[in-house]
């Protein structure tokens, strides 16, 4: 059974600023099934934006019909729509609705031009009602910041970013089965941080090293982490610099 959040507020993850208007998206229903698991999001990991370029996404939401409290299963009437923040600058999102009941198709159209290099974690707000001896009863909002996220980066494709003074290099191997090189080359001394994260935005590694001039590495030894795909970010000179790492 999804997490009510990451199982129906994933699709606004890719969401960002006004739900005034509603979208005229329309819901796949032919390739998005609620299989297995009560709830359903398609895709779930969204596209990479580039910087500058337009930026186009539609998301499938399938709201879930039951949530378990760990106390016991309750069944969900709807799930309400408050807010959702921090998305990429540039880019907005119109739902065809806010209000979602299960057994139903919805979607999210997200658009926009971003204008700011980074890893924009979703902050989504919404309200559940259940029924509860047979009637619908309004639970506290819940928020979730680390489910879903939108990488910007500066090309097409997994990138060689750079500064003036700083280049992220290609992540050797990847994917990567017990360890990879994650390298990048600087004309200054300091001191580098790596981080690696889960898709739900909690971390699974960090490192810190001291970068001379030239190519620099941090050796990532991901040999206890489960197989996926994983976002890393390295932090140097006050420039962060993220992309992707697959564990097979």
């Amino acid at each position: 059974m999804k997490n009510l959040i990451s199982g129906i507020l994933v699709l606004l993850l890719t969401i960002g600023i006004s739900i005034s208007v509603y979208g005229q998206c329309v819901p796949d229903t032919a390739n998005c099934k609620d299989i297995d698991e009560p709830g359903q999001v398609c895709p779930d990991t969204l596209p990479v934006a580039v910087l500058n370029t337009w930026y186009e996404q539609v998301i499938t939401i399938i709201p879930p019909y039951e949530y378990n409290l760990g106390a016991g299963v309750i069944s969900i009437h709807k799930i309400v729509l408050d807010s959702v923040t921090n998305l990429p600058p540039g880019l907005s999102y119109e739902p065809n609705a806010t209000e979602l009941f299960p057994d139903c198709a919805y979607c999210v159209l997200i658009s926009g031009t971003p204008t700011e290099l980074d890893t924009f974690f979703l902050k989504i707000c919404v309200t559940p009602f259940a029924v509860l001896m047979g009637t619908v009863v309004e639970f506290p909002q819940t928020v979730n910041d680390t489910s879903l996220f939108i990488i910007v980066q500066s090309t097409t494709g997994l990138p060689v970013m750079s500064t003036d003074q700083v280049t992220l290099l290609p992540v050797k191997p990847n994917p990567f089965t017990m360890s990879s090189r994650i390298g990048l080359t600087s004309d200054r001394f300091g001191v580098g941080e790596l981080h690696v994260f889960y898709i739900t935005g909690q971390m699974a590694y960090h490192e810190e090293k001291w970068i001379q001039p030239g190519e620099n590495y941090f050796d990532f030894r991901g040999e206890t982490l489960r197989k996926g795909i994983y976002l890393y970010k390295v932090s140097f000179m006050g420039k962060s610099f993220t992309s992707r790492v697959v564990k097979m």
